[in-house]
């Protein structure tokens, strides 16, 4: 936890709660070391179900004594009777140490060796798209970035609802965000904790549509040059290879590289053999480069 954040709580007399789900001392489901931290102004909330025990319903408080009364109270109205089985099998592990051992040498690695293993298949599958991955630093989950996404993450999670694959479209943990931004229609968060043979088939999926989403845009824009090249060609004359067009297209996506025409495909444009290199720059705009002897007039 970081200090600043404790810091900026204990002077401002605001309780820092802790949803330590997934950290250190258990589950320890953190591929990075990890000191937990602690003081009179810190609610640090714990739980069995990342042990493998989420039917037991058992939650972990860690705070000051008059928190942890008002806590006692509250379940007491709330609950009734709370659950003893969680607490009955905690408690031995707790006493024997087991508990960490468990978390250290079994959890742990075993959902390590699962996001390393998503993660050779996410970035096999989508070779050739421009996304970016997270760093996995634990948890159960990858976060994918698709810069440029020609679709939205919302429309991306029904494409794949569709096909039986269910993701986290991120726009939901934008919450409170009133200016707009890009980024967050661009993510989503995917689950990797469920069997290998599952998770393997929702990864490629996940390929499939997105770069279809790319393939149909990526028509578009042909589209679009084609008829730009035409116009370029009849209205600024005789210019050399390497003259930029510029197109204010704010849903065009960004590409990088070149795309190259074939004659079967641009034969009737009279491009075949040349290619076009298309980028975003910084303000949107689209830049497009045309190559090739046939454009030496």
């Amino acid at each position: 936890m970081p200090r600043r954040l404790s810091d900026l709580a204990g002077a401002n007399d605001i309780p820092l709660i802790v949803d330590n789900a997934y950290g250190a001392p258990f589950p320890d489901i953190l591929f990075e070391e990890v000191k937990p931290d602690w003081n009179e102004n810190t609610i640090f909330c714990m739980s069995l179900s990342k042990l493998g025990l989420p039917a037991a319903r058992t939650g972990i408080v860690i705070a000051g004594a008059d928190v942890i009364e008002m806590v006692s109270k509250v379940n007491a109205v709330l609950s009734l009777a709370p659950g003893g089985i969680g607490p009955a099998i905690a408690a031995n592990m707790v006493r024997t140490g087991e508990i960490i051992s468990l978390s250290r040498d079994v959890i742990k690695p075993f959902y390590q060796n699962k996001a390393q293993a998503v993660l050779k298949q996410v970035f096999k599958e989508l070779g050739g798209i421009d996304f970016h991955v997270h760093k996995p630093q634990g948890a159960f989950f990858l976060w994918l970035w698709f810069p440029g996404q020609p679709i939205t993450c919302a429309e991306l999670y029904q494409r794949l609802k569709n096909r039986g694959v269910m993701v986290i479209p991120g726009h939901y943990f934008f919450g409170g965000l009133k200016e707009e931004w890009r980024h967050k229609n661009e993510c989503i968060r995917v689950n990797y904790s469920q069997e290998s043979a599952i998770v393997s088939a929702g990864v490629k999926a996940i390929a499939e549509e997105v770069k279809e989403a790319y393939r149909n845009t990526t028509w578009q824009w042909c589209c679009e040059i084609r008829q730009l090249w035409c116009r370029y060609r009849m209205s600024v004359g005789q210019y050399r290879c390497g003259r930029n067009l510029e197109l204010s297209k704010p849903e065009f996506p960004k590409t990088k590289g070149q795309i190259t025409l074939d004659a079967d495909c641009y034969s009737t444009a009279n491009i075949a053999g040349g290619s076009i290199s298309c980028w975003r720059q910084a303000d949107r705009r689209l830049s497009i480069m045309l190559q090739g002897p046939q454009f030496l007039r």
